[in-house]
This record gives structure tokens, C-alpha cells and sequence, in this order.
């Protein structure tokens, strides 16, 4: 109906599984989702992406929504499809917003995010390993800024692309010392060599401080200290 708002984040994720199959699948959820959403006339849609469309490494940092579209995967090039999909069905239509998001973490026990797994490693005071040192400069989501971000686009009817992220451009292993010396952890922090992610995957928020200004991004800091 048009009153309903629909925020499509059904995927396969590459980190469960990374191949032509579940790239069928993913581009077949777009497909499906169009068809009902058209059909239905409803009265917007929310499309979460990935950063993945950029490559894994990308080919410039930091990334703005004009960098090059290099996806190295099957899950990177499900997504860059599948915003094409619905881009090519509804735009024009009804209000499309594509939300391109690195990794997405809170600060729960069951969190599986990377920095969730981190930082509750550090809240038992277990040792804790860096892939490649942790020297990679990565920008991550609060799940609590996409929901403030969700209910922005969603209030103003917004459509577009925006690449959305909250955390900065630190270091895995600036993050780490941070949410160490927040919690007053005794875990051992040590740099491993080998992993494949020895690569930069930072995020220009200027597009979206510019459309949705109102909506205040809170960093890694005010995160840990609302957690206590």
C-alpha cells in the first residue's frame, strides 16, 4: 500500500558464502522484491548494499559514491546487480534509497560483527590476535546509526545512493586499544602476519552529512561510553 515502506536486507552474505550460486540467489531476492514492491504499489523502498561493490581492495580510499564499481566476489557483484535491478524497476516509481554499508556491529554478547567479537574477547580479558597486525584502516556501522539513518530516509521520502558508515578511519588496531582502555582490559593484543584483508576500506561520509544532516552519526567513542 502506499503507506508501506519496505527495508529490503535479505542477503546471503559473502562471509557464509561466496559463489556463483549464491549470486543467483541474492540477484533472484532483487527480482522478487521489485516485482512485489511495483505490484504492490507500495510507498518506498530501502535497499541495503555493500561496500563490496568497490572491491576487496578497493581501487581508491577513501570511498565516496563516485569511486569505481570493482567488486572482486560473487557477493559484491550480487549486490552491484541487484541495485540495478530495482534502479531499473522502480526508480521514477516510488522513493528508492540504496545504502552502500561496511560491516555492521553493536556492542552485544552475541555480537559476531569483528568489532563485536573484539571488543567482548577484551570485556572476559581474553588474549586477542590482529590479522596483519591490525594496521588495516576499515570504517564500520553502528547498528543503531543505520536505524537512526533508516528512519531519516524513511520520514523524508528520501531516494538516492549513500555510502554510510560511523566509526572513522581508525586502525583495527587503533579500535582495539580504544575499547581496551575503555573497558580497563588485561587482554594481551598481539599482530599476526597472513589474511588477505591487509588493505585499506575507509568511508567519505560527506554525501551524507549533506542529504540527511539531521541524523547524528555517534563514534566509536560515544558508543563506548553509552555502554558503560
Amino acid at each position: 500500500r502506499p503507506s508501506t515502506q519496505v527495508v529490503f536486507c535479505s542477503t546471503i552474505a559473502r562471509l557464509r558464502e561466496d559463489s556463483l550460486s549464491s549470486f543467483h540467489r541474492n540477484v533472484a531476492m532483487a527480482e522478487h522484491v521489485a516485482l512485489a514492491v511495483a505490484e504492490g504499489h507500495a510507498g518506498g523502498l530501502i535497499f541495503l548494499s555493500s561496500i563490496d561493490v568497490y572491491g576487496r581492495p578497493p581501487r581508491e580510499v577513501p570511498l565516496t559514491e563516485r569511486s569505481p564499481i570493482d567488486p572482486a566476489g560473487y557477493y559484491g557483484l550480487s549486490k552491484f546487480v541487484s541495485e540495478r535491478i530495482l534502479q531499473d524497476r522502480l526508480a521514477g516509481r516510488l522513493p528508492l534509497a540504496i545504502l552502500r554499508l561496511p560491516g555492521v556491529f553493536s556492542l552485544d554478547e552475541d555480537d559476531s560483527s569483528v568489532l563485536g567479537r573484539l571488543f567482548n574477547r577484551l570485556r572476559r580479558n581474553e588474549p586477542v590476535e590482529l590479522t596483519n597486525d591490525g594496521r588495516q584502516r576499515r570504517s564500520y556501522l553502528h547498528v543503531d546509526d543505520l536505524h537512526a539513518i533508516i528512519t531519516a530516509i524513511q520520514k523524508a521520502r528520501w531516494s538516492g545512493l549513500l555510502n554510510v558508515s560511523s566509526t572513522g578511519t581508525h586502525s583495527i588496531r587503533e579500535m582495539t586499544e580504544q575499547m581496551r582502555a575503555h573497558l580497563g582490559s588485561t587482554s594481551p593484543i598481539d599482530g599476526v602476519g597472513g589474511g588477505d584483508g591487509d588493505f585499506d576500506l575507509q568511508m567519505d561520509n560527506s554525501a551524507l552529512r549533506r542529504e540527511l544532516p539531521d541524523v547524528a552519526l555517534k563514534s566509536l567513542d560515544d558508543r563506548l561510553r553509552a555502554w558503560g
